[in-house]
């Protein structure tokens, strides 16, 4: 892995710790619970992360 691989990774978890966070408080400011909020919070770092892996009619 070179430099600009690197430097892009880490630009990507930055992104996503910042996304992450907004939608917690979001969550939060919405009325969730803690516990609610957290759940939640894993199935959205999950969907980023594995994305839809349904097929496509593109494939």
């Amino acid at each position: 892995m070179n430099n600009d691989a690197v430097r892009e990774l880490l630009n990507a978890v930055g992104a996503l710790a910042e996304m992450s966070l907004n939608f917690y408080r979001a969550l939060l400011n919405a009325g969730a619970t803690k516990e609610e909020a957290f759940v939640l919070l894993q199935s959205f770092i999950s969907a980023t992360i594995h994305g839809n892996k349904e097929k496509s009619d593109e494939d």
